[in-house]
Order: structure tokens, then C-alpha cells, then sequence
């Protein structure tokens, strides 16, 4: 048995060169084990099993987000050997292996990540290459025990078996989808660029979705509406929250040097006009030329006359409605309403492997007194003093979504917490510790009430990812890690 660590980057040793080359060797029997297929890499696994004349077995996870009827049904053309494990129940499958066996010798192929276009040819991947010699006893002896066992995998009771009717059956329950479709518990891009006003409903939380303790009553809590967010890769948003609040305040100091700069400019402006005036009916200016015809409008020179005091007596009214007149033609800028803010967009750093920072999330004291109302809930804490600080804590109702792995808890034993000090304040919850993220994954904190909240964990491998970095365009002080707030 001989094993060999490949590395795949850009297209090199890439995953799908790999499996066609076996592909094209005429193996007698191929096992598939997959957890995770999305639809790019359905397309690069079809090309393996079109000319594939191998008996085959394929156990296959599903799940909404990424599994398509149409997907499951192309997959019966090429075996009837199939058994599947619903992935959007508790327990899932979650393995990548593929085994090519000939008649001398058998290839094992550990795969770590999903089956994608970018996971089977462009990702920096890893995976196992593991060749079993069959002529050798110890060897065909090894293979045997190796697949014995995935064989078992297909008699769990979480596994069936394929047919047309399960595919139904799964498509009624809206288990898997006719296109491939993401829903999830997020605000619409309509209501986030305010084009429409949508009331976010209150409904009871589902027993399928969360855990309610019998101690609390969650009946209150807002559920953000679901949305599709398919399709909105290429949404273009650029919010700079610090950049807008710094341009208000130059506008309001502006606007008053504007005025007091108007005002000087329009009083001397009147009282040039009001010298050229006083000029036009001085004795020594009046022309003395004028035809014996014409006729002299006393009136006019009366009221032109007149209207010279009128003006001198009324230079304020005059300069207040030269104000109105251009503060029409300024354009207004819109300004955010930070009381408002329910939305709290960050990005992550890395996850702590250990210590007291791995069920936390860290957001900096300048962002909370820049949404002071966002976290309302602290300033009625308690304060108290240990032997490692002074420390003000609030408890909190939280719920947590892991939007890769599809998974939903509540926490009611959650808090928020800030140390005298320390330049930030921290959610804490036990359930962050079961989460795994990475650096530059996003976090959405959803404020529903005065102390319930909702986090999300928004990995880089899902869809409605784009959206969000593309709002979080504000930069951290002192960090490279951006945030935004809606």
C-alpha cells in the first residue's frame, strides 16, 4: 500500500484531472462518497460517470442550498445504486471519498471540501491518494477491510436508497429544489437601500427551527423575513458609515462659514448698489441733454427714490431670503439615522484554537458609541468588581445560525460584557465555541429587542457572501478587517 500526499493550486494536480484520468482507465467497480455536491461540481462529476461502464455505488448528502431535483434525477440515468442521507436533518453525511478499483490494483482518493468547480480545479486543496497493490495478499486483504466498512455506511438507518418516488417526496417537503436555491433568515436588499418599507412580521420561532426552554418566552422575538438571494453575486453597494459621519459634520461647519460668508458678500453688494443708486439722482449726474420731447415719469423717479430707504431699512429680510433661495439649490445629502440601526456587519479574524476568546465576538468601543442604541441592553447592566478588573455585564436572549453548516441554537444564556479599560466590548455564548470560522468570514449581529439578539456566521463559501462584504466598506481602526452598519 503506498500513500501520497497532492497538493492542488491553480489548475495543478488539480482533483478533476485526477478523476477523469481514472475515468478513462476502465475501472471495474467505483465507489462515491459525497456529502456536499454543488451544482458546479455536479457538472465536472457527470463528465467522470458519462463514458464510466464500472459498476457504481454513490451515497450522496443532499441538502436545500445546494442539491436540485434535476440533479438527482441525471443521477439515476447513469445507476440505480444510489442511497442518499438528508442533510438538512441533525445528523449528516460528511465525507469526500472516491475509490476507483481494477483488476490489479485499487486507488483511494480522500478529498477534503465540497465538490465544486473551484474545490475540484482552481482551490489551494489537499487531498490522499492512496493505491492498493491487489496481487499482494496483505494489500487485497487491507482494501477488503477498508471497504467493507463503507459498505456499512449504506446500512445506517439514516441511509435510503434513491428511487423516483424519494425525490418527490423530497421536493414536496421542500428538502431540495427544482433550481438551485438559497433561502435563509435574512433582510431583503430592498429594504436595506430603503426602496420599500416591509414590517417585519413577529411569529412564534418553530419547533424545527429552535430549541425553546420552557423558562423563557420567545413569543415576542422578530423574525427577519426569508429572501432568495440567488442571482445577486454582482450587487454593487458602498457604504462608508465613518466617512459619512465625518462629511455631515464638515457640511454643518461649512454651511455656517457659507452663510456668514454670504451675508458679508450681500450687504457689501447692497451697498454698492444702494451708492449707484444714490448716484443716478444726484444734481450734478442728471443729464442735461434730454429731449424737449420726453417726458420726465415723476412717479418712477419717486418710487426708485423711495425704494433706495426701503432697501437700506430691509437688508436683513433681504439676506434671509437670498439664504432660502440658495440653500435650495444645495443638494441635501442623506443622512444616517444611527439610533435606527438594527444591523451590525463585521468582519472576523481568526478563530481562537483555545482561551477565554473562543465563544466570543469583539466589537471596538468606538463603533458602540457610534450606535450607542444598538447595545442599550449593556447601560442597564450590572457592574461588579473581580480580581481581574471591573466588569459591567448584561444577560441576553441570542440566537446563532452557522449559515454554511445550515445550523440554528438559541442561548439564553448568553451575555454581553465590557471590561474597564479594554478598547471593546464581547458577546459571549457557549454555542460560538461549536462554530468554526475563519478569518474574513462575516458576522451579521441583528438587534431584535432590547435584549435579543441575532448572530449570523456568513462563511466565504456561501452565495449571499458577496452581499455582505460588499457592505461592510468602513475600515476598523488599527485593523485590516472592514465593518458596516444598517
Amino acid at each position: 500500500m503506498k500513500v501520497k500526499l497532492c497538493v492542488q493550486k491553480e489548475g495543478q494536480k488539480s482533483i478533476k484531472c485526477e478523476l477523469l484520468k481514472e475515468s478513462n482507465l476502465k475501472p471495474k467497480k467505483v465507489y462515491f462518497y459525497i456529502g456536499n455536491m454543488k451544482e458546479t461540481g455536479f457538472e465536472i462529476f457527470e463528465e467522470c460517470l458519462i463514458d464510466l461502464k464500472a459498476r457504481k455505488l454513490i451515497v450522496l448528502g443532499v441538502d436545500r442550498k445546494n442539491t436540485t431535483k434535476k440533479m438527482l434525477e441525471t443521477i439515476l440515468r447513469y445507476t440505480k445504486n444510489v442511497y442518499l442521507f438528508n442533510n438538512n436533518n441533525m445528523i449528516e453525511l460528511d465525507t469526500h471519498i472516491m475509490v476507483f478499483e481494477h483488476e490489479k490494483t485499487a486507488k483511494i482518493y480522500v478529498i477534503n471540501g465540497n465538490v465544486s468547480e473551484g474545490g475540484y480545479i482552481d482551490n489551494i486543496s489537499t487531498y490522499t491518494l492512496i493505491t492498493y497493490d491487489l496481487s499482494l495478499k496483505s494489500d487485497n486483504d487491507s482494501y477488503k477491510e477498508y471497504i467493507d466498512e463503507l459498505l456499512n455506511i449504506t446500512k445506517f438507518e439514516e441511509a435510503r436508497k434513491l428511487e423516483k418516488e424519494y425525490i418527490k417526496e423530497l421536493f414536496d417537503k421542500q428538502q431540495i429544489f427544482t433550481n438551485k436555491q438559497y433561502t435563509h433568515n435574512v433582510m431583503s436588499i430592498s429594504e436595506l437601500l430603503n426602496e420599500k418599507e416591509t414590517p417585519i412580521k413577529k411569529e412564534k420561532l418553530s419547533e424545527d427551527d429552535v430549541e425553546i426552554p420552557e423558562d423563557k418566552d420567545w413569543e415576542d422575538i422578530q423574525i427577519i423575513p426569508e429572501i432568495d438571494l440567488s442571482g445577486l453575486e454582482e450587487f454593487n453597494i458602498n457604504i462608508d458609515v465613518e466617512d459619512m459621519i465625518e462629511k455631515e459634520q464638515q457640511l454643518e461647519t461649512g454651511k455656517e462659514n457659507i452663510i456668514i460668508k454670504e451675508k458679508k458678500e450681500d450687504k457689501a453688494n447692497i451697498k454698492k448698489e444702494d451708492k449707484a443708486i444714490d448716484k443716478t439722482i444726484e444734481v450734478d449726474d442728471i443729464k442735461t441733454d434730454f429731449d424737449e420731447n420726453e417726458v420726465l415719469d415723476i412717479e418712477d423717479i419717486l418710487f426708485e427714490t423711495a425704494a433706495v430707504g426701503i432697501d437700506k431699512r430691509s437688508i436683513d429680510k433681504k439676506i434671509e431670503k437670498i439664504e432660502k433661495e440658495k440653500s435650495k439649490e444645495k443638494p441635501v445629502s442623506k443622512k444616517i439615522d444611527l439610533a435606527k440601526v438594527s444591523n451590525l456587519i463585521l468582519e472576523l479574524p481568526k478563530k481562537p484554537s483555545k482561551g477565554k476568546d473562543v465563544g466570543v465576538i469583539k466589537v471596538p468601543n468606538y463603533i458602540k458609541e457610534m450606535i450607542p442604541d444598538f447595545f442599550e441592553a449593556l447601560d442597564k447592566g450590572t457592574t461588579s468588581e473581580r480580581v481581574d478588573g471591573v466588569f459591567k455585564e448584561v444577560n441576553i436572549k441570542l440566537e446563532i445560525v452557522d449559515v454554511k453548516g445550515g445550523k440554528k441554537v438559541s442561548d439564553n444564556k448568553a451575555k454581553i460584557s465590557s471590561k474597564a479599560g479594554q478598547t471593546y466590548i464581547t458577546f459571549h455564548s457557549d454555542e460560538l465555541k461549536n462554530i468554526n470560522y475563519e478569518e474574513d468570514d462575516i458576522t451579521r449581529i441583528i438587534k431584535l429587542a432590547q435584549d435579543t439578539y441575532h448572530i449570523e456566521i456568513i462563511s466565504k463559501e456561501v452565495q449571499e457572501y458577496k452581499i455582505w462584504k460588499k457592505l461592510c466598506s468602513s475600515k476598523m481602526r488599527g485593523s485590516k478587517r472592514n465593518y458596516g452598519i444598517m
